[in-house]
């Protein structure tokens, strides 16, 4: 039944699981059904509809009777509520797991950051030292292998720390891009004080370094000119996937253009010359930029772009 259910995905329906004709019978499924005196089955898709990929089977609801009798379509309708609350229920997993493997590769970063400019440059700083005292010691040779031995261990404590910065630095391509967009959102809340989230929408595929590239350089326009002219209370970026791409947005609740500069913004025209050299790179990808001050106060910067191509030239 399961099966079934995954390659047409919709609900299947038997009366009779062991004697059914219409749905394969593995030894080890019978056996089960027998023990438990099961004689009607329901199985329905769990569907995730929000993915990069459209619609996809992600689970399969079960549902069965002792004893005689049959599901109607009253329990196949309900069966598909649970199903879609299941699937609700899943996504929303799903995204706080992206949420937290964002935070800790955030965390991983700004560790190798602080490791890197604290004690790599403190450990460069003591080996320079060495070296230049036993370059001047020259008439002690006890005192010169000495400092050489110390030298060599400076050197291998570098070399150990380099290593960790490594593996802290280690991040599968689908982590690279949310990792950097929530460091600049940190970055901007310590700068400024306002308020700065960033928020994953659903997985994204691994996208080319261009392309990360200039999403992360249109999320750094959106924050600059949040800083710069918007006097927002919040800004929030996001991160999700569209139809055949995968889109930015940096929205804020500030002040923005004034009123005059409200609605939908020509990004070649008049939006400021960050903007349009996003606009046109975008643009070289087959994507596109918009800048859009809302009504109620408040703009927004979005960025959508294609996915790469694939090997073999689909996308």
């Amino acid at each position: 039944v399961g099966g079934r259910v995954l390659a047409l995905s919709r609900p299947v329906r038997v009366s009779d699981y062991v004697s059914s004709s219409s749905i394969t019978h593995p030894r080890h499924f019978d056996v089960a059904v027998r023990s438990e005196a099961m004689a009607a089955m329901l199985a329905v898709p769990i569907i995730d509809d929000t993915g990069p990929d459209g619609t996809r089977t992600i689970a399969v609801a079960y549902a069965a009777l002792r004893g005689p009798g049959e599901f109607g379509d009253r329990a196949v309708e309900t069966m598909e509520e649970i199903a879609a609350d299941a699937a609700r229920a899943l996504r929303l997993a799903e995204l706080a797991e992206a949420g937290r493997a964002t935070a800790v590769a955030a965390e991983r970063q700004r560790m190798q950051n602080s490791l890197h400019d604290s004690v790599g440059a403190m450990l460069f700083s003591i080996g320079a030292q060495v070296r230049d005292l036993r370059s001047t010691l020259t008439d002690n040779p006890a005192l010169g292998s000495r400092l050489g031995r110390l030298e060599a261990d400076i050197s291998a404590a570098s070399l150990a720390l380099r290593e960790a910065l490594l593996a802290l630095a280690e991040s599968g391509p689908e982590r690279a891009l949310p990792v950097e967009l929530a460091e600049h959102c940190r970055s901007f809340e310590s700068r400024t004080g306002v308020p700065a989230r960033f928020v994953q929408l659903g997985a994204v595929p691994p996208l080319d370094a261009e392309r990360t590239g200039l999403l992360t350089a249109a999320v750094r326009e959106g924050l600059l000119n949040a800083e710069k002219h918007a006097d927002a209370h919040t800004v929030v970026v996001s991160l999700g996937a569209v139809e055949g791409g995968v889109q930015v947005a940096v929205a804020d609740d500030g002040a923005g253009a004034g009123a005059e500069g409200r609605g939908a913004a020509d990004p070649s025209d008049g939006s400021g010359l960050g903007i349009r050299m996003l606009a046109g790179r975008a643009a070289r990808l087959g994507g596109r930029v918009s800048l859009v001050h809302e009504e109620d106060g408040g703009s927004t910067l979005r960025i959508m772009l294609p996915n790469p191509p694939a090997p073999g030239g689909r996308r």
